[in-house]
């Protein structure tokens, strides 16, 4: 049983549940918490999508200043590396993510949910990089992810002036792909998962793969790469299925090779 983490799956979805009162703030045990949850994930493949939330008015609201203050040069120093290993790890699994944010997402909470495939919001949840306030900067991720979502001066203005913004604002500027009611965050999410684990493992792999690797390249490369992964799905017995199962008017059933 862990303490800070929730992990079930569910119809090919994976949900991980983060409950750490008040505000989810993020320690060595989450941290080492959400690794092992992630081990489970990558090698279990009957898992499709990953989701993230949390429970209470948080999702997360960034790193426990209080733990970072108290600890000795060298735990901190071992702290600061976590989150952006945390983050490229959840950046590059190899299947659809999806993070669910029900509350405030701040600092390193940012930065994880920027590590997520897809972001659902809730109307009720809010967003900043508030560092600048502390004399610091984001430190996993979040001067690098940001600009990549939203552009470089949105980004700036948000980590230069440490101001928070609501689900709205967030999904205008493009940090967030969904806003729903605070009602419906679970269900619209699991809806929205539904619809990818219903699709071909081997075509998801891939397409996720040709995104990622291809999308930093000079479009030459990135078609290259991506003329590789449609060679490999055309040849997967997936494709064979659903061409079948197009043909004959079903529903396909999708064995992942």
């Amino acid at each position: 049983m862990r303490e800070f983490i929730n992990y079930q799956i569910d119809e090919r979805i994976a949900w991980m549940t983060l409950y750490r009162p008040p505000v989810n703030a993020l320690n060595d045990v989450i941290f080492k918490e959400l690794n092992e949850v992630l081990d489970e994930f990558a090698g279990n493949h009957e898992a499709l999508v990953l989701v993230l939330t949390a429970k209470g008015n948080a999702f997360c609201a960034g790193a426990d200043i209080k733990f970072v203050m108290q600890s000795d040069a060298a735990t901190q120093k071992a702290f600061i590396k976590k989150g952006p290993l945390l983050t490229s790890r959840i950046e590059s699994l190899d299947r659809p993510t999806i993070c669910a944010i029900n509350g405030f997402a701040l600092g390193g909470g940012l930065e994880v949910a920027m590590a997520f495939d897809f972001r659902v919001a809730s109307e009720k949840a809010t967003f900043g990089q508030p560092e600048i306030g502390i004399g610091g900067i984001p430190g996993a991720g979040g001067t690098q992810r940001l600009p990549r979502l939203i552009g470089r001066a949105k980004a700036k203005r948000l980590i230069f002036t440490g101001e928070t913004i609501d689900a709205k604002e967030a999904y205008r500027i493009g940090l967030v792909d969904m806003v729903v009611g605070a009602d419906q965050l679970v269900s619209e999410t699991n809806k929205f998962a539904k619809a990818m684990a219903s699709r071909s493992p081997v075509a998801l792999r891939l397409a996720k793969k040709s995104i990622n690797e291809g999308v930093e390249l000079p479009l030459q490369k990135g078609l290259e790469i991506e003329g590789k992964c449609f060679g490999e799905v055309q040849e997967s017995e997936d494709h064979r299925e659903g061409i079948r199962a197009f043909l004959e008017k079903r529903a396909p059933v999708y064995k992942g090779r």
